[in-house]
């Protein structure tokens, strides 16, 4: 795959093999000072473990940002994986207003063309939960409040945090909103599940004896 969609103010890159020119990419991003840089090496981003990967474009070719589609389990897939623009980084992404709204062409965009293009029965975006991070409920009200702009079909799934990767680390259990559709239900994706009691209890665990892990 390697496509060029348009959308008003700009194009997304659609590909879904690694290359030079998405390495250049990638090397921008881990040279800027951004907390979660380590989340796109080339260890933690392999672009072939994607349906698809979105880098959103200038009209003039400038990269602004990436996005990837990834799959969770059949049927089930994560929108947005691995969000990252370069204008502000993944925080100033949710908090400034102007800034967010300004790109919603693009994501609303990208949204139609995954549903255009694959027949999922549940897109999510999801977060991590950080229980150090002051405000984090702030935080993740805003991203709900930005993916809801994109379309009012996502929905939270309240109360939980769920398995958004294998394994039972902390970073594996999420905050999800989502949307179905060809009406499946979040019940019907059965994922595992932990409460933020539990959650608490293995990030202190994973602090305390992290030579277990």
């Amino acid at each position: 795959m390697d496509e060029y969609v348009k959308f008003d103010g700009g194009y997304h890159w659609i590909f879904d093999k690694d290359s030079d020119r998405f390495e250049e990419i990638r090397q921008k991003i881990l040279s800027e000072n951004n907390r979660l840089r380590e989340n796109y090496t080339h260890d933690k981003l392999v672009i072939e473990d994607h349906v698809y990967m979105c880098a959103f474009c200038h009209d003039d070719g400038t990269v602004a940002g990436i996005a990837g589609l990834k799959e969770i389990s059949p049927g089930v897939a994560r929108f947005l994986n691995r969000l990252y623009f370069f204008d502000t980084g993944v925080g100033g992404l949710f908090s400034n207003d102007r800034f967010y709204e300004a790109t919603f062409p693009a994501y609303k965009s990208l949204l139609k063309f995954t549903e255009e293009r694959y027949n999922y029965d549940l897109l999510f975006v999801s977060m991590q939960h950080r229980n150090k991070r002051v405000g984090q409920e702030y935080f993740w009200n805003r991203i709900c409040k930005f993916v809801k702009n994109i379309d009012e079909g996502f929905e939270p799934h309240d109360g939980e945090l769920v398995q958004v990767h294998p394994g039972e680390l902390s970073t594996c259990y999420q905050y999800v909103i989502y949307k179905s559709y060809n009406g499946f239900k979040f019940e019907d994706w059965n994922p595992k599940t932990r409460s933020f009691h539990k959650h608490a209890l293995r990030v202190e665990y994973e602090t305390r004896f992290p030579h277990k892990l």
